[in-house]
């Protein structure tokens, strides 16, 4: 199993986005948003399948992997046979 991590750059847009939804709903619903995020990169870093680039050029150059979660939000990543490293949470419409 390999072990995720989230950078501070993804962890601090997460934590944005999860007290955003807070305020503008119940309490609990940012913990749970944070939670499903969390399980999604779980259950997609035990995966063994090889993940394509980011199509945006400033995170190719990077080398970093996207995946997309609920339809409109990236998260940028690194994997490696240990880790799972979410560098970025990004809302999809401002990749363009």
């Amino acid at each position: 199993m390999r072990e995720i991590i989230l950078m501070k750059r993804a962890e601090l847009a997460l934590s944005k986005v999860a007290k955003h939804i807070a305020d503008q709903n119940h309490p609990d619903t940012g913990s749970k948003f944070i939670d499903e995020v969390i399980d999604f990169c779980i259950d997609r870093a035990n995966l063994t399948i090889v993940y394509p680039l980011c199509k945006n050029q400033l995170l190719a150059k990077r080398n970093y992997d996207c995946l997309t979660f609920k339809k409109k939000w990236a998260i940028a990543f690194k994997l490696t046979k240990k880790e799972f490293k979410a560098y970025q949470f990004i809302y999809g419409p401002r990749l363009r």
